[in-house]
């Protein structure tokens, strides 16, 4: 059986119809360091991460 893997850069490449049937692992690691850096780089004093937006 040959396996393939499929790297997407970018979400908005992304096309829902395609990974019907398919596994997805996403890494957000960019995303996330580019808008922590921001944070603090525009004087944040801490940063509270939270699992989503009704988490307190």
């Amino acid at each position: 059986m040959s396996k393939r893997i499929h790297v997407i850069m970018k979400k908005e490449d992304i096309i829902p119809e395609r990974l019907e049937g398919k596994q997805a692992v996403v890494f957000d690691v960019l995303l996330a360091t580019t808008v922590i850096t921001s944070f603090f780089a525009g004087g944040a004093a801490a940063l509270y991460p939270v699992l989503d937006a009704k988490e307190d």
